[in-house]
């Protein structure tokens, strides 16, 4: 199967090749394009089901836990720290790849070129896994299949198109340049870090974060931390930079959000929380001020009486605890 998409992704290449060089087609808009059909491929992954989401304790930290760990885990220890990694830069780097034909910036360029070429090969090469994580089984017709055949030869053609760019400039890149450009990219690396991430490592942290306990205050610390990196991190930054900053962190919500599946009330597309989710999105991308007025005052309000009276029940390391404040974290300080 890897062979195959492969051989469709090199297709898909080739077309490009010609149509570049005897039509000299706008790469930009092809990359516009590209970048949308990426976003929509990748919603039929945000809204599904995650097996691998249930794997627990693979370091055995939590050796009080009455789950048997090593049950629910899918492949080996080593396995599936590489695949916690593989999914985690994947994710980063379609954030990228989604928002770099947008932005003349060249950094984000040249990662989604560099990285985005050897990401997209990794999950090419380790396909079989990704798609026993997602279903538990390997079925190459069933609809998740598809979709991240899909997703990952647009991610690759994506990359291949940045990496054709970055050749024809003819510019080379110093070592302060790249130290500079993978630093960028691990700092936004936690804007999508994955919320079964600790749950899946190290078990159950052994608290909640509720009644300003220590952990409680912790939470309620990081949203005005962040506030006051990023300003200082910002402040002297071209427009562009700041505008790409804005719309990145409207979409990182989004996929945070999304990154559970939910049902009942709050899978409901008018339930408060996702509304605020989705009017971030279309007042970042589509600068509507009216969505933005309605963000700054619904979003911080309730963002910050959700973070300071938490309705979290269970252990913070769960996937419900951290999806919970991961989005009002988002909702509270992005407006």
């Amino acid at each position: 199967m890897a062979l195959f998409i492969l051989l469709i992704a090199a297709l898909c290449i080739g077309i490009f090749y010609f149509l570049n060089k005897y039509k000299k087609i706008n790469i930009t808009y092809t990359l516009k394009i590209l970048s949308i059909i990426l976003f929509s491929v990748y919603l039929g992954r945000l809204f599904s089901d995650d097996v691998f989401n249930q794997t627990f304790n693979l370091l055995l930290v939590d050796i009080d836990t009455q789950v048997n760990s090593m049950g629910t885990w899918m492949f080996s220890v080593g396995m599936s720290l590489w695949l916690l990694m593989l999914r985690w830069l994947t994710v980063a780097i379609i954030l990228y790849a989604i928002l770099a034909p947008y932005f003349k910036i060249k950094r984000v360029n040249v990662t989604v070129a560099f990285l985005g070429t050897v990401i997209s090969l990794f999950n090419i090469i380790f396909f079989k896994q990704n798609l026993i994580a997602f279903t538990g089984e390997v079925q190459y017709l069933s609809y998740r299949s598809i979709q991240f055949a899909i997703e990952s030869i647009i991610l690759f053609v994506i990359s291949i198109i940045q990496l054709y760019n970055w050749a024809k400039s003819h510019k080379t890149i110093n070592y302060k340049e790249v130290l500079k450009i993978l630093g960028i990219f691990i700092i936004v690396m936690f804007s999508v870090f994955p919320q079964g991430f600790l749950y899946a490592t190290i078990g159950y942290y052994g608290d909640i974060p509720e009644d300003f306990n220590m952990l409680h205050i912790m939470m309620i610390l990081i949203p005005i931390l962040f506030l006051i990196v990023a300003y200082q991190l910002m402040k002297n930054k071209t427009q562009e930079q700041k505008n790409f900053f804005i719309v990145l962190i409207a979409f990182a919500a989004f996929f945070q959000f999304f990154y559970v599946k939910r049902s009942g009330l709050a899978g409901l597309p008018l339930h408060l929380c996702n509304t605020a989710i989705i009017i971030m999105l279309f007042a970042s991308v589509f600068k509507i001020r009216k969505f933005f007025y309605f963000n700054y005052f619904a979003n911080v309000l309730g963002g910050l009486i959700a973070i300071i009276l938490p309705t979290i029940s269970g252990d913070i390391n769960t996937l419900d605890s951290m999806g919970f404040l991961f989005n009002h974290w988002y909702v509270f300080t992005w407006p």
